[in-house]
């Protein structure tokens, strides 16, 4: 199955810092590159995230979101102790994350250089966690919940 995301597109106020930030410390795969632009990724064939440099500060105002990816278990602590050693910024620490009657998982939330915030969650709950729940489903699609 081919994941029919391809690409994120973030802004960057410095393709440089951002090039140094997800490739240098988070150790994303570059996967192409020019003046004014860089796309990573964790594998060839999953959705890259993709920076342009937009030559001035990144201006989100209220508007943010959060990217998020799935690492096992026994690497969010590596994550969380490359940050710390680059005196990167750490918005949450690594915490349980609990979801209520689903699995509860370990987070850990970055921010990059703009600001951007990244969510590395821990893929063994994550996968349980987003498994359909099919008798919730047929709920949701009941006469008495329209």
């Amino acid at each position: 199955m081919v994941d029919p995301v391809l690409n994120v597109m973030l802004a960057s106020s410095s393709l440089e810092k951002s090039v140094n930030y997800w490739n240098g410390i988070l150790g994303l795969t570059i996967y192409e590159k020019t003046d004014k632009s860089a796309t990573f990724g964790f594998e060839k064939k999953a959705t890259k995230i993709q920076l342009k440099d937009i030559g001035g500060p990144v201006d989100r105002r209220k508007a943010y979101g959060r990217i998020a990816f799935s690492i096992p278990y026994a690497e969010q602590e590596p994550v969380s102790d490359i940050i710390t050693k680059n005196k990167q910024t750490i918005l949450n620490p690594l915490m349980l994350l609990p979801t209520p009657g689903k699995q509860t998982v370990r987070v850990i939330i970055l921010a990059d250089p703009d600001g951007h915030e990244i969510c590395f969650v821990e893929d063994e709950g994550y996968r349980k966690l987003s498994l359909p729940d099919f008798a919730k489903s047929d709920e949701l699609q009941s006469p008495s919940c329209h």
